[in-house]
């Protein structure tokens, strides 16, 4: 065995079966065995399960296999170990923790029994954020007050935008012609006028 942090020394003794002998007998151990077998159980734990039940992939791209391999598997693998270990610390009967070949059905069952994502709901107009994009430079004060030149246009848009007037929350779909900018144009509002000013 190689490790970088531990070594053959300090050896101390342990019981082993031996086949030859047919009992326990006393055996040397090195301190990188010792250190590995207080440790072990993770990584193969973790292998072991995978060798169960693993998931049949036909193509033979390797891309495509560590893929599965890895966003599939061993994360399905060690959700359970964790899902096992947690039950463990909560006292759980074993008869109410899910094996794990039950546990990945159950994941299956839930994962294709949820609704997918629908965005053209109306209900859900409120929660609707625009896409982050770049956003257009402010114009200078001289080509902001040329006066008949900054037009309102009505904009054709599924989603108002955010008014660009300082200080105002508003949202608007009419725009300006030559500053590119959306601006309120409401009997309660005139930020298309004092924007111009």
């Amino acid at each position: 065995m190689a490790s970088t942090v531990y070594g053959r020394d300090p050896e101390d003794i342990c019981s082993r079966w031996s086949n030859k002998d047919k009992g326990h007998v006393q055996v040397r151990r090195p301190a990188v065995i010792r250190e590995y077998n207080d440790n072990m159980g993770g990584v193969d734990l973790c292998d072991r399960m995978l060798s169960f039940y693993r998931m049949s992939t036909r193509t033979k791209k390797w891309t495509s296999r560590v893929m599965m391999h890895l966003h599939f598997e061993v994360a399905i693998t060690n959700a359970w170990i964790q899902y096992k270990s947690g039950s463990k610390a909560l006292n759980r009967p074993a008869k109410n923790t899910q094996q794990y070949l039950d546990f990945k059905l159950h994941l299956g069952e839930e994962l294709l029994d949820s609704p997918p994502f629908d965005d053209s709901s109306e209900d859900r107009e409120e929660e609707y954020q625009p896409p982050t994009k770049t956003r257009i430079p402010q114009p200078e004060p001289s080509v902001r007050r040329l006066g008949a030149r900054h037009m309102p246009e009505m904009r054709d848009i599924k989603h108002a935008e955010r008014c660009r007037s300082k200080g105002c929350n508003g949202k608007a779909y009419m725009r300006c012609t030559k500053c590119k900018m959306f601006l309120c144009i409401t009997k309660k509002k005139t930020c298309f006028q004092d924007y111009h000013r």
